[in-house]
């Protein structure tokens, strides 16, 4: 053989071996990142393509070089298009428990979950470091486990796949087509989501942490690049009270109003609860008044009185919705006793978001985070204390009841019509203002904290320490009713 043989061998050689690696290479190249919690994970549809009917009877032939052609092509079959456990059951491929043998570099060992028998419906498997026999499919009775090979290490191979599996297992996210809300997800607690861009924090608040968030386009069926996704740990509360909070919730936004932020999607994921929500193309109030109001008409193409409308309509659908939440029935009641009254209890600009793209030229304001708290049929849970939004920290903040989201509504309008007309600097000096307030009596009663609230705590000659309006509020309804 000649050295120009020699070289055409070496080079048909290479095109081999780099045919023979192209699934593993292939795999690794399609990975994603989560930079949300750092771990990886392969969208559905790349993994089908990558596991091909021939790059598998490839890395077949690679792997099982003593099998006749037609072994290799059974082998083929079975992980591709699946083979029947039972008649009346579809067949069903094993194309991510192949993907995950070849990331663990542990391919041959397909045989033992064919002959399991095992396919992809059954992932995720178990896994017990104390057993010896330590991988099974939990969703198979009766219960058996997979036969690996006894001249392996059993356990780092048991391990290796538990591990491995889920990032072929990322859940996606579908539309609901019933009409029935949206689709709520028990997702494992390993499951990792398929978030493919850097998160934005919004904010945390009471009722949990809110990114904005893209979910990788193969994994979503909800009709949005962008969400809103908001998480709460349940860690600290009851067990068996967690799932009638979540119900509580989702119940809440599933209402159908037209001032609450549709739900697209809600799942519990280990101690924790999630729901998605369409990113508002205009952030919230506090975005909305950091603009010059007459810029943002003139954006919207609309005139003054159909800018003032706006802000009305919108307050007034808001306060319907607040409405709505503190009378579940539709009515109103003549007697507390009749039915158990909820409140909102986070009313604030950060709850409040604006949806440019919806409703009129203006958009709309819908309300997020909606945590409906239920309080007895006479209305009060004294010497309970809860956190509200601080400026509008209702005088007796201790008692829940609906005038907690009355008072706070009224803040927010005062707020929001002060920006109409004044602008930011105008919300700006309006803070001041109640600041001096509370400055003033803090001197005379050497109080030391200064706060934005709407009212002060003043003593009356009978020396009941009784709450008041502060000066300023006065002020800005007097310049609202003279604009």
């Amino acid at each position: 053989m000649n050295q120009d043989t020699d070289e055409g061998c070496k080079v048909i050689k290479e095109n081999e071996d780099a045919n023979e690696k192209i699934i593993h290479e292939s795999l690794i190249d399609a990975i994603v990142i989560n930079p949300r919690s750092g771990k990886s994970f392969i969208p559905r549809q790349k993994l089908q393509e990558i596991c091909n009917e021939q790059a598998v009877a490839k890395e077949l032939a690679r792997v099982f070089p003593e099998n006749d052609t037609s072994t290799n092509e059974r082998l083929t079959l079975s992980i591709c298009y699946g083979r029947a456990k039972d008649p009346s059951i579809a067949p069903q491929p094993c194309r991510k428990i192949f993907a995950i043998l070849v990331l663990i570099h542990q391919p041959r060992l397909i045989e033992s979950f064919l002959d399991h028998p095992l396919c992809d419906n059954d992932l995720p498997l178990s896994y017990d470091p104390q057993s010896f026999n330590i991988l099974w499919a939990p969703r198979l009775k009766p219960m058996r486990h997979v036969k690996l090979p006894e001249d392996l290490n059993r356990l780092w191979i048991s391990q290796s796949f538990f591990q491995e599996q889920w990032s072929v297992l990322a859940p996606s996210f579908e539309a609901d087509t019933t009409g029935k809300g949206c689709k709520v997800y028990d997702f494992h607690e390993n499951d990792i989501l398929p978030i493919e861009s850097d998160p934005k924090y919004d904010y945390g608040s009471g009722s949990g942490l809110v990114e904005k968030v893209k979910i990788h386009s193969e994994h979503n069926g909800l009709g949005n690049d962008y969400f809103r996704l908001r998480t709460a740990r349940m860690s600290i509360i009851d067990p068996t009270k967690r799932d009638i909070l979540f119900q509580q919730e989702l119940d809440a936004y599933q209402k159908g109003m037209v001032h609450i932020i549709e739900i697209c999607a809600a799942f519990k994921k280990g101690d924790s609860h999630g729901f998605l929500f369409p990113w508002p193309g205009g952030g919230s109030l506090i975005d909305l008044w950091a603009k010059d109001p007459g810029n943002v008409a003139t954006t919207a193409g609309v005139q003054w009185p159909e800018f003032s409308r706006w802000i009305c309509t919108q307050c007034h659908g808001i306060i319907e919705t607040i409405r709505a939440i503190h009378e579940p029935s539709g009515t109103l009641a003549t007697n507390r006793d009749e039915y158990p009254y909820r409140i909102q209890n986070d009313i604030r600009p950060h709850n409040i978001l604006h949806f440019i793209k919806d409703g009129p030229p203006l958009g709309m304001l819908k309300f997020s985070d909606v945590r409906l708290m239920r309080f007895p049929r006479h209305g009060s849970w004294p010497g309970e204390s809860f956190k509200a939004y601080l400026p509008y920290m209702a005088p007796d903040p201790i008692v829940r009841t609906w005038e907690v989201d009355t008072w706070a509504f009224g803040c927010l309008f005062a707020e929001f019509l002060t920006w109409a007309i004044r602008g930011s600097n105008g919300i700006e000096a309006f803070k001041l203002k109640r600041e001096d307030d509370d400055r003033a009596l803090s001197n005379e009663n050497r109080r030391r904290r200064v706060e934005a609230n709407f009212f002060v705590i003043k003593s009356s000659f009978l020396s009941t320490r009784r709450p008041k309006q502060k000066t300023s509020i006065k002020k800005v309804c007097e310049m609202i009713t003279q604009r």
